[in-house]
């Protein structure tokens, strides 16, 4: 058991890199970012890796926009002393390059190091290196690759119940981002049929 650090410090809740391109204070653009709820206003995060223990993945409706909830796929890794929660749109060219790496991965008690890179036009690639080892996961491509199960494969391989897509569309009235987790909705059988899954 690790040693209780004593006396005054950050508080345990996870840090939250939400994977979308920013503008750093000298005009480069940067591909994930912090997001100060005081301020209101993004903060650029320059550092382009990080490096954990995958503990889980997650997906939850995200806040309105243009009269439609997006969905959102949530990493969680433990870096050490500190949580961090990778948030990213479930349709986009980030999520899928990860979620196809980490479909790869037999071993989830190893350290992996999640990469970040511009791609242009405000699209973000993920990369994924093995931790101790720094080799890159390559995978083949998939754009056809329904994105929703292959979430599920992943929940399931780390141990995880795999959600259904009506736990997902629940969690849009317990949206909660960049703090503690909202209680989880009830344990629901998986659901075999997908057909209404937009995604």
């Amino acid at each position: 058991m690790s040693e209780v650090k004593m006396g005054l410090g950050a508080p345990p809740d996870p840090i939250y890199l939400f994977v979308a391109e920013s503008v750093d204070d000298d005009g480069n653009p940067q591909p994930w970012h912090l997001f100060d709820h005081d301020a209101k206003k993004q903060i650029p995060v320059k550092e382009r890796a990080l490096t954990g223990i995958l503990t889980g993945v997650r997906m939850k409706m995200g806040p309105e926009f243009k009269g439609k909830a997006p969905v959102k796929l949530q990493l969680s890794f433990d870096a050490g002393e500190q949580p961090y929660v990778v948030q990213s749109g479930v349709d986009t060219t980030f999520t899928r390059g990860v979620l196809l790496a980490l479909e790869l991965v037999d071993d989830f008690s190893r350290p992996l190091t999640l990469v970040v890179a511009n791609g242009g036009d405000k699209v973000v690639f993920g990369r994924l290196h093995r931790g101790e080892t720094k080799e890159r996961i390559k995978v083949i491509w998939d754009k056809e690759r329904k994105i929703f199960p292959l979430a599920q494969k992943i929940q399931t391989k780390l141990g995880q119940r795999a959600q259904s897509w009506e736990e997902v569309q629940a969690t849009a009235s317990t949206n909660n981002y960049g703090g503690r987790e909202e209680e989880q909705p009830p344990p629901q059988e998986p659901e075999d049929d997908l057909s209404d899954v937009p995604f």
